[in-house]
């Protein structure tokens, strides 16, 4: 990772984003809006405010399981949010899921800002990249917003479902509007694809907290996969893996390592990581998150991931980390992986069964011990789609897209219902439940008077 010094206003935005709530506070005079491309790449290259992720979906996500034990120690957000409870925050403030990504938003705003006033730079390489950078991370910021904060994408309901509030300036005093659903993820595309022509690398470097084109066209496949617009999703999965495409034989991986991969992988296209300082409960080696037995047991004796992916210490079955390459960090950015497999959905929900079992024998050629991948037999969509499912769960586990993957399957009339027993009382969330949208933390509500989620 690319670790600049941060200048001051990046001292003071990173202070803001962590202590105040970043749609409601008065400005700091300090702040100034900076107009120098080093200033811009200090906030942007600034890992520890802008790659992290929201951790309130994951904790959410049924991929683990906690023991009641485990569970009555943790803090009161963790233990609610675990088990779906209505008052997730009790009264308490401050939320980081809330909080961090509007301060990677803020950064963003005040670099996009600052090049307003580099006008005379608009025909050059330079300040081009710098705004399809800010653009692209203002828009990872908001799609991970959108999947803890507002209802799934519903194209009946989403011009009047709410949405969350879309900032585009630094300035924190101006009034705070939820947008539709429907304008969130406009804005999100609309950002994405100017992104996708500003960004001056194609495919990644070493510095993979830097989003090239094919990032952004991983992203864009991300957001319209949520918003179950399959054409879409397959096309620039299609785009970004015609850019950047290449699979990790997992033969030539370290099972035994507790990091197996390097950040500089040849399948992570773009870095992000969870690592919230008050949520550690399912990170590995703070935390104490169980891999659900039913899903370790589906990973066949011949399937290599069993042993990358998963450490079987003192009897627990743990997650390890990815692609981010840290110890104690759980990997959500954008891999080659994640594409192969959007374009295998999308491509059996459209009915080329042909091409989508052609990407799945791909990737399972290069996640079993050679020669021992049997392809299956499958003669029907339905089947196609099952398997494609079945092994993207196996696949992305625990890295921040299972309860986007729930959210979106049981509109698609999937009927999955989490389930989790804490201290011998059972604990389910119910298909399409107004629980898969979290609430908007007390703070915000009270400071800017927007629409609180509704919870029942």
């Amino acid at each position: 990772m690319k670790r600049t010094s941060i200048l001051f206003i990046g001292a003071v935005l990173l202070w803001v984003g962590c202590r105040k709530d970043l749609l409601n506070e008065k400005p700091i005079s300090t702040i100034v809006t900076p107009t120098t491309y080093e200033a811009f790449w200090s906030l942007l290259d600034n890992e520890n405010v802008m790659d992290q992720s929201p951790m309130l979906s994951e904790l959410s996500a049924d991929d683990y399981y906690f023991v009641s034990d485990y569970w009555n120690k943790r803090s009161v957000l963790e233990r609610n949010a675990y088990i779906w409870a209505k008052d997730i925050y009790e009264g308490n403030g401050e939320v980081y899921d809330w909080n961090a990504p509007y301060a990677q938003v803020l950064n963003c705003n005040v670099v996009l800002k600052g090049l307003e006033q580099l006008s005379a730079d608009a025909g050059i390489t330079l300040w081009k990249n710098t705004r399809g950078t800010a653009l692209f991370k203002r828009c990872f910021a908001f799609f991970n917003l959108a999947q803890i904060f507002a209802p799934v994408y519903d194209s009946i309901t989403a011009n009047v479902a709410l949405g969350i509030p879309l900032r585009f300036e630094p300035d924190v005093t101006s009034t705070t509007v939820r947008s539709t659903v429907e304008q969130t993820y406009q804005q999100i595309i609309t950002d994405l694809k100017s992104a996708s022509k500003l960004l001056s690398q194609t495919i990644p470097d070493k510095y993979t907290n830097r989003p090239s084109r094919a990032a952004a066209f991983a992203l864009l496949s991300r957001v319209y996969l949520s918003m179950r617009r399959y054409e879409d999703a397959g096309k620039y999965a299609d785009s970004s893996l015609q850019l950047f495409g290449s699979l990790i034989d997992y033969n030539s991986v370290n099972a035994g390592a507790f990091l197996p991969f390097a950040v500089d992988s040849p399948e992570n296209i773009y870095n992000a990581y969870f690592a919230a300082p008050t949520m550690s409960s399912i990170l590995p080696v703070l935390g104490e998150a169980i891999i659900d037995s039913s899903l370790y047991a589906s990973y066949e004796v011949s399937d290599l991931r069993k042993a990358i992916f998963f450490s079987t210490g003192s009897g627990k079955i743990r997650r390890k980390n990815f692609y981010d390459g840290g110890v104690a960090r759980l990997y959500t950015g954008l891999a080659v992986d994640e594409m192969v497999l959007n374009r295998a959905e999308c491509n059996a929900r459209l009915h080329y069964t042909e091409k989508a079992m052609d990407d799945m024998n791909w990737l399972m050629r290069n996640r079993y011990v050679n020669n021992l991948w049997p392809p299956p037999a499958l003669s029907t969509v339905e089947e196609v789609l099952k398997f494609i499912l079945t092994e993207r769960r196996k696949e992305l586990v625990m890295r921040g897209l299972r309860w986007i993957d729930l959210r979106r399957l049981n509109m698609e009339g999937a009927k999955i219902e989490p389930i989790r027993i804490i201290n011998g009382n059972i604990h389910k969330l119910p298909p399409n439940s107004n629980l898969y949208t979290l609430p908007i933390p007390p703070d915000v509500i009270s400071k800017t008077g927007i629409p609180q989620n509704i919870r029942d």
